[in-house]
């Protein structure tokens, strides 16, 4: 993993991740005999996967930074902190710091926390994964989730701001 991947985090990441794929999936080997080049076959489509990824990142990061716009995080997700920080309006920053903290209030508690740790202080989706004892996949959809709920209602805050 970390010879595709070339970085260690993302390489643990995908071997952890190839683990709880082949449990999983364990049911469905057809022939036990073979499962050493089943699990390389399967860590090999998780790192191709990530590899991809980091691609459609790295090309959103690059039309962004042609708009001036800042990048996104590692995961592709912005931080809402950041989000609230780039406007630049005469709102007060408290304020804003309080719209945040109440929207993401309003979340159901398993995403309400995996939300505030990663978008507000920036915690890694592994450390996270690790703290909870949840799968990393788990907290990731549990964060685009969070996000998507979010995202309307920031919406709505920067309409009003920009008017």
């Amino acid at each position: 993993a970390w010879t595709n991947l070339h970085r260690f985090e993302e390489a643990e990441e995908a071997v952890q991740e190839t683990a709880v794929k082949a449990l999983e999936a364990l049911d469905s080997l057809r022939d036990p005999e073979s499962v050493a080049g089943w699990l390389f076959r399967t860590l090999e489509r998780e790192c191709q996967d990530r590899l991809k990824r980091r691609r459609t990142a790295e090309e959103r990061n690059a039309a962004r930074h042609a708009q001036g716009l800042p990048p996104t995080r590692a995961g592709g997700e912005e931080c809402l902190a950041d989000a609230v920080a780039e406007s630049r309006e005469t709102y007060a920053v408290d304020d804003l710091r309080e719209f945040v903290r109440r929207e993401v209030g309003a979340l159901p508690a398993d995403m309400r926390v995996v939300v505030e740790r990663r978008g507000m202080e920036g915690e890694t989706i592994s450390a996270l994964a690790r703290d909870l004892g949840l799968p990393r996949t788990t907290v990731d959809r549990l964060i685009h989730r969070g996000y998507r709920m979010l995202r309307p209602r920031f919406a709505r805050l920067m309409r009003g701001l920009q008017e």
